[in-house]
This record gives structure tokens, sequence and C-alpha cells, in this order.
């Protein structure tokens, strides 16, 4: 009688164990799939707020740029086609100023910093004291 009683006992445990681990799964699995649905609800909310903003051309001071940048014979001789990319701020009174260019060829760096610095810029398209880049691309 006691061993049975004991058998009884034990089953029981092992029942309530089993279903206790099954509710542990269960939870599990509902704060798993809680977790993914807020990581693709807010992948998605990223991919349109990236939608929302198109990129800006700025197709005016493009322009102006290539003007000033027009080619004559103080760039050097260019093997090929060059493409440089050049980081400019526009200051107080709307000039603009080169900061930096990523270019190797010495009389090109030079080049690009006399024809644009403290050229004073027609359009108002760029914001004070903001950095921007733009490619430059010289063909020969």
């Amino acid at each position: 009688m006691k061993k049975a009683l004991i058998k009884e006992i034990l089953l029981t445990r092992k029942r309530k164990n089993k279903k206790r681990r099954k509710r542990k799964k269960k939870e599990i699995m509902k704060k798993l799939s809680v977790s993914i649905a807020l990581v693709l609800l807010m992948c998605t909310a990223f991919v349109s707020a990236n939608e929302l903003k198109p990129k800006k051309t700025y197709s005016n001071v493009s322009s102006e740029l290539a003007t000033l940048l027009a080619p004559d014979g103080a760039v050097g001789d260019l093997e090929n086609e060059t493409v440089v990319k050049v980081k400019i701020r526009i200051n107080a009174d709307n000039e603009i100023v080169v900061l930096q260019t990523n270019t190797t060829n010495a009389e090109l760096s030079n080049y690009i910093k006399v024809s644009l610095n403290y050229k004073k810029l027609s359009s108002f398209e760029l914001g004070l004291d903001k950095e921007y880049v733009f490619d430059v691309n010289f063909q020969m």
C-alpha cells in the first residue's frame, strides 16, 4: 500500500512538473513571438521613415560649382577620369570655404581650393555653417 501511494505521489509530481514545463515553454514562445513582432514593426517604421526624407539634389549649387570649376590648363595632366570628394562649408557671407579634398594629386587639390575658396554663391540652397560633400568629376 505504501509503495502504491508513493508511486501515485511521484506520478502526480511528474504530471505537475510536466504541466509547469509546458506552461513555461508557452510563456517563452509568447514572449519570443511578441519580441519578433516588435522588431519587425520597428524595422518597417525605420524603412518608411527613410523613404519620407528624399535626398536633396542641390541642382543650382551643382551648376554653380561646375561653372566655378570650369576646366583649363591649370589642372595639369590627368591621365584618366578622376572623381574627387570635396567637403565645403558656407560662411555667413554665403561664400564657399573648402575644408577638404580627397585627392592625392596636389595640383588638382590646389586648383579646387583656388577655384572655390571664398567665391560667393548666388543660390541660397545650402545652410550656413553646415558641412557638405560634393563629388566633382574631372574628365580629360
